[in-house]
C-alpha cells in the first residue's frame, strides 16, 4: 500500500487480510477447541495436579497479597515481586481487596502475603529477603 491509498482502501485492505487469516486458521482453532472439550473431565483432576501441580518445581507460584490497597499493602506487593524476579521465577501477584475474601483466609490485620494457598504473613511488611526465604521453603 502506498502513501496515496484512501481511507476506504485502507478499510477494505484490512478487512480482506482478516478474511484470509480466518479462512487459514479456523480449521486448527476448531480442531483444538474440540480436543479440549474431548479431555474435559475425562482425565482425573488427581492425575493432572500429580503431573503439574503446585508442588512440582516446574509449576508457577502463585502469591496474593490481601490488604486494602495502603502504602505497606502496595510495599508488600512491590517486595514479593523483587524476591520472584531475583529467583528468576515468573509469578502472578493477585491483589485482593475485597474483604470477605480476606477474611476467608483467617486475616485480622493486613497486609497479608498468601504463597500457594498458605497464609505465610499477615499484619507486616515482609522485606524481600524474608519473602526469597519463604518461596525457598515452599520448594
Amino acid at each position: 500500500m502506498d502513501s496515496e491509498t484512501g481511507m476506504r482502501e485502507r478499510q477494505l485492505f484490512a478487512r480482506d487480510q482478516v478474511i484470509d487469516i480466518v479462512r487459514r486458521v479456523w480449521l486448527h482453532i476448531l480442531i483444538g477447541d474440540g480436543i479440549g472439550a474431548a479431555i474435559h473431565n475425562w482425565i482425573p483432576g488427581s492425575l493432572i495436579n500429580g503431573l503439574l501441580g503446585q508442588d512440582k518445581r516446574w509449576s508457577v507460584p502463585l502469591a496474593k497479597m490481601l490488604g486494602g490497597g495502603c502504602r505497606k499493602c502496595i510495599e508488600l506487593a512491590g517486595n514479593t515481586r523483587k524476591a520472584l524476579d531475583a529467583r528468576g521465577q515468573q509469578a502472578d501477584i493477585v491483589k485482593v481487596t475485597d474483604f470477605a475474601e480476606i477474611a476467608a483466609h483467617g486475616v485480622m490485620s493486613t497486609p497479608a502475603l498468601v504463597i500457594d494457598g498458605k497464609l505465610v504473613s499477615s499484619g507486616k511488611v515482609l522485606s524481600e529477603q524474608d519473602i526469597a526465604g519463604l518461596l525457598g521453603k515452599a520448594d
